[in-house]
């Protein structure tokens, strides 16, 4: 029995591990798996368009800001929301709960972008930020999510200034 249970963790381990590389989750704009939703709701997503990249700048504060800025000719319907892609979360406080951590931001909106900032960075902020919005194309006058990456992976021993 013993040796059955041991079996099934190694098992257990090594299709996690699998899993990771054959679906990371920093690549995932939506789970591989569609179980969740029907045909009809995913044939319905809105067509993801990546709109450059975003970018960072630490303050002499210990805080960082990171921005992103859509183009002018996207006419956008809803605000910037912010997401930690390679955690695969979009709630930020989740994540900090997560790993017992009180960590306090603030999101800054404008009319074709937006800032966080982040106070009091650590090595647990690293990672890539994603921030997403919901626009109307004006060629095709459909729906679209339009998104922005950054990497957020300050060097605490720089000098401050964007990124």
């Amino acid at each position: 029995m013993r040796r059955l249970y041991w079996y099934f963790e190694i098992f257990l381990f090594f299709s996690s591990v699998l899993s990771q590389f054959m679906n990371p989750v920093w690549q995932q704009y939506y789970p591989a798996s569609h179980t969740w939703a029907t045909i009809s709701e995913i044939q319905n997503r809105f067509r993801r368009i990546r709109m450059g990249k975003g970018q960072y700048r630490m303050l002499p504060s210990g805080n960082a800001e990171i921005s992103c800025e859509f183009p002018d000719s996207m006419l956008m319907i809803s605000n910037v929301i912010w997401e930690r892609a390679d955690m695969g979360t979009r709630d930020l406080n989740v994540l900090y709960r997560r790993h017992g951590i009180t960590h306090q931001y603030d999101v800054h909106t404008r009319p074709h972008g937006s800032t966080l900032h982040i106070f009091d960075v650590t090595p647990l902020d690293r990672g890539l930020y994603r921030c997403l919005a919901s626009a109307l194309d004006p060629n095709t006058n459909q729906m679209v999510t339009l998104f922005q990456d950054t990497e957020f992976n300050p060097e605490f021993n720089r000098p401050y200034g964007y990124y």
